[in-house]
This record gives structure tokens, sequence and C-alpha cells, in this order.
């Protein structure tokens, strides 16, 4: 699938046609089957190449209720500024923390964006994550392919009891991954 796919024409048409779908069903109930809810885009074949051939990088944090509004705003002037258009971004109010020791979930607001894969991408995703860890926020590690140990040492305020549990059970000499090494988990 060609680059030129995504522009602003093409976006601006589908942002159109789906805001039409989701305002002819409002009010309206119907059964969605758990692939379609959660897995939209699996629908459309090779979806993933609508970015180029390089492909694409995602990236979701999570920001306190309290700093989320300014930090958002921030995030996407940052998007602006740079030429980084993300041109599927999912905005999700989520509810109070989970009981895991490193888990996501948090109350605040979770942004998740889709980027082309290009040359600037990983330093201006270091400049988000900054923002973010400013914020109080943290990033979700299924879709973390460059944050720094900083970033993700302030993120997860309980990763020193994890990191206790693993060396008691000697994980760390049995379990490993590029992630964790990066991460020091």
């Amino acid at each position: 699938m060609p680059r030129l796919t995504l522009n602003r024409w093409s976006v601006a048409a589908f942002n159109e046609a789906y805001f039409r779908k989701g305002a002819a069903i409002a009010g309206k109930s119907f059964l969605n089957g758990v692939d379609g809810y959660f897995f939209p885009l699996d629908a459309v074949r090779d979806w993933n190449r609508i970015y180029g051939r390089e492909g694409l990088l995602q990236h979701q944090c999570v920001l306190p209720m309290e700093t989320a509004h300014d930090t958002l705003a921030e995030i996407l002037e940052r998007i602006a500024r740079h030429g980084n258009a993300s041109f599927l971004a999912v905005l999700k109010k989520l509810g109070p923390s989970s009981a895991g020791l490193i888990s996501f979930p948090r109350e605040g607001f979770t942004l998740a964006l889709d980027f082309a894969l290009k040359e600037n991408i990983f330093s201006f995703l270091d400049e988000i994550d900054g923002l973010v860890r400013t914020a109080g926020g943290r990033i979700y590690l299924a879709k973390d392919a460059c944050q720094s140990r900083t970033t993700f040492e302030a993120g997860y305020s309980n990763l020193q009891k994890f990191q206790e549990i693993r060396r008691q059970i000697g994980a760390p000499a049995r379990i490993t991954s590029r992630l964790s090494e990066r991460l020091g988990i």
C-alpha cells in the first residue's frame, strides 16, 4: 500500500464517514463481536502497511486526572509542531488503578497514538515521554519500543517490589527480553 494513502484529505474523509456512521447508530443497541470490538483494524487487510513500508510505532501513555488536560494539550502541540502526525489516536478515561505491581491502568486519561516509523521518531517520543514523566504518568509496556529506564522507573512506583520478587524466584537468570534488559526489570 503506498504511503500516499494517508494524507490530510483521506484522513478527513475517513473521520467524516466514521462520524456519520456513529451518528446513524447513536442510541441504538446492537451486538458487536469481541474481535470487531477490540481489534477493528484487523478487518482491514495489511492495515499496518498504511504507514508505508517501514511500518509504524505505537505509543500509549496514561496521565493522572490532575495533569492530563495540560499535558495532553502539550503533547498535541508538539505533534503538530514536529510534523509527526498520528493518523490514529484513541483517548480514553480510565478508572481506578489495578493491584498489579507493574500494571498500566490508573485513574486518568490514556492516549494511544500510531506514528509512521521514520528517522526522527525515537528522539521525538523521548521528548513526549519526558512530558509524561513530568506529569506523573507512565508508558504502556505492551506498546513500548523506546522509553528510557528513567521514564519507566518514574512511572511504576511498585517496580522495586516487582524486581525483588523476580530475584527471589530466580527469574532474571531464567527469563529475559530486550525490553527487560533495556528497562532493568
